[in-house]
């Protein structure tokens, strides 16, 4: 018998909802949101913003 796999959170949809919050942060910097402003919307800190717009994915 073969265990499926799953990446964490992708069961609940956890995953898939970060995924589209990450890309909405991606997206509001792009098109010049500034760091303190994301920041204050998504509740986040200073490193959690910077990891997120200036990874590769």
């Amino acid at each position: 018998m073969e265990l499926a796999t799953f990446v964490r959170g992708e069961r609940s949809g956890t995953a898939g909802y970060y995924m589209l919050c990450n890309e909405e942060i991606r997206c509001n910097f792009r098109n010049g949101v500034d760091m303190k402003q994301l920041i204050d919307q998504y509740g986040l800190s200073m490193d959690s913003i910077r990891k997120i717009v200036y990874s590769r994915t």
